[in-house]
């Protein structure tokens, strides 16, 4: 009885752990499918919208810059303009 009850168990292990890996290998797969799919849209919008592809890289060099200069506290040039109040 407990030879059979430990077949069954490891069987039940081997079985779920092939399931396991077919159900991550196909997640895997549709996450590729899907990355792909979305590329091949992206690139058919900007092909029928090419005004599109200019806004998008604008709208990137505008977030670089705003994202590189992180200290606004102080203006960058010239005097302070606490230095002509007193």
């Amino acid at each position: 009885m407990t030879v059979e009850m430990i077949n069954e168990f490891m069987d039940s292990v081997v079985r779920g752990t092939l399931t396991g890996i077919c159900f991550a290998f196909w997640l895997l797969c549709m996450a590729g499918i899907w990355k792909w799919f979305i590329g091949v849209m992206k690139r058919a919008l900007f092909y029928l919208f090419p005004g599109l592809q200019t806004w998008a890289e604008d709208r990137k060099k505008m977030r670089k810059k705003d994202n590189g200069n992180d200290n606004d506290a102080e203006p960058s040039g010239g005097s302070d303009y606490r230095d002509q109040l007193l």
